[in-house]
């Protein structure tokens, strides 16, 4: 059976043959080699798209587990100080002290499943982990404990029900408050860092992102091209874009990707430049359109912060603390050139990679929607009926 590869050979033999002369006989080759060519893609789906779970979902089962796999051997261990003592007060506590340790087991039993090929891969996740484990405790102590003991010392004192009985019930009641305060305790260290990054004289840009990948420029520009033309955007300038990325200590909560990078804009029209550090927030979703749910929409919504700043100046913070100690070295670096059509409430851009060192990714197109979703999803599903391409939530610095 021929593959696609020598079908593309085939194809392009073809295209350029004298005795073809009908034009839309050419044409559908052309998109037809296109279409296989973007099936060459070398990277797997699984890995183009990535959508968290509801934050506060999330965190249910995470404090969930974490606590429940201790419920087991905790109320074994309330029965066994209760044949030892009736204590109100030993009682009470018995369940606290015996599960401490386990917040910690567990967050390596769950790099142990996670992670079973390598024992230095399991270390690294566990101690890229090891906060979450320490977040749990710190809820279990402030709030569970707290609700835990004072329903034991209550019922217990008043001689309702067996310990151990007492002590599932009181595990139970006291579970949600503990959810409930770890997702508002994440919300509200991310709004106390967006503030921060306020105050440090950073404007902020909030949007709505859809990110399509091509190892084909020609079908990406033909797309691009037709894409803007049906929407009547407007033209911009040509302008080389060189984004350097840095590796970073600065935490991320409910699951929103943190990056950071400098960005040196080229606009070849004027022949001017400026450059900038950009934060961006960022937090993959998915949706369906809501008048006939035909296609899932993988789109994500991003908070960018900008400051402008040269190089010089960025380097001299960056050798201050507590930059120091946050900020590490600069990694990855990404050049490409971007032409941009926009109106005033939805913008598209076509990304060409300049000297791509992934064959599966020679350009980009962005669809950004300033306002609400609705628009963004009317141009993703025209571009997604119209033509076989790939639809990502991973940013460029991650696929390239």
């Amino acid at each position: 059976m021929t593959n696609n590869k020598e079908l593309i050979q085939q194809l392009d033999q073809l295209i350029h043959m004298e005795w073809i002369k009908n034009q839309r006989i050419e044409e559908i080759l052309v998109e037809l080699k296109d279409v296989l060519e973007s099936n060459e893609l070398s990277i797997d789906n699984k890995d183009l798209i990535y959508v968290p779970m509801n934050p506060l979902i999330k965190e249910a089962k995470d404090l969930w587990w974490a606590e429940a796999v201790a419920f087991g051997y905790n109320v074994l261990g309330t029965l066994f100080v209760n044949s030892l003592t009736q204590n109100t007060l030993a009682l009470s506590l018995a369940w606290p002290v015996i599960e401490k340790i386990w917040f910690f087991l567990w967050e390596y039993a769950k790099a142990v499943i996670e992670h079973k090929k390598t024992w230095k891969a399991i270390k690294q996740w566990f101690k890229e982990n090891i906060s979450n484990g320490l977040k749990n405790l710190l809820v279990d102590i402030w709030v569970h404990d707290t609700i835990y003991t004072s329903l034991m010392a209550y019922w217990l004192s008043n001689n309702m029900f067996d310990a151990w009985l007492l002590s599932i019930f009181s595990f139970l009641i006291a579970l949600p408050p503990a959810i409930l305060m770890k997702y508002s305790g994440n919300e509200l260290s991310y709004h106390i860092q967006k503030n921060l990054t306020k105050l440090n004289g950073f404007d902020r840009e909030k949007y709505y992102e859809s990110r399509f990948i091509f190892n084909n420029p020609h079908q990406s520009e033909s797309i691009f091209e037709e894409t803007a033309n049906t929407f009547w955007l407007s033209n911009h300038n040509l302008s080389t874009y060189h984004d350097t990325y840095f590796d970073h200590r600065i935490l991320a909560f409910s699951d929103r990707k943190w990056t950071l990078k400098f960005r040196e804009i080229q606009d070849h029209a004027t022949d001017t430049s400026v450059s900038n550090l950009e934060i961006a927030h960022t937090l993959a979703k998915k949706d369906y359109l809501h008048k006939n749910g035909v296609y899932n929409f993988f789109y994500s919504s991003k908070e960018k912060w900008k400051k402008d700043l040269t190089w010089i100046e960025l380097e001299s913070i960056l050798n201050k603390y507590p930059y120091r100690f946050f900020i590490k070295q600069a990694g990855k670096e990404v050049v490409f050139d971007r032409r941009i059509f926009h109106d005033h409430e939805v913008r598209i851009t076509l990304d060409t990679i300049a000297s791509p060192t992934n064959d599966a990714i020679k350009s980009v197109i962005e669809v950004k929607a300033y306002k609400d979703t609705k628009y963004l999803m009317e141009v993703m599903e025209y571009i997604m009926k119209k033509w076989n391409i790939r639809l990502t939530t991973q940013g460029k610095n991650d696929l390239l």
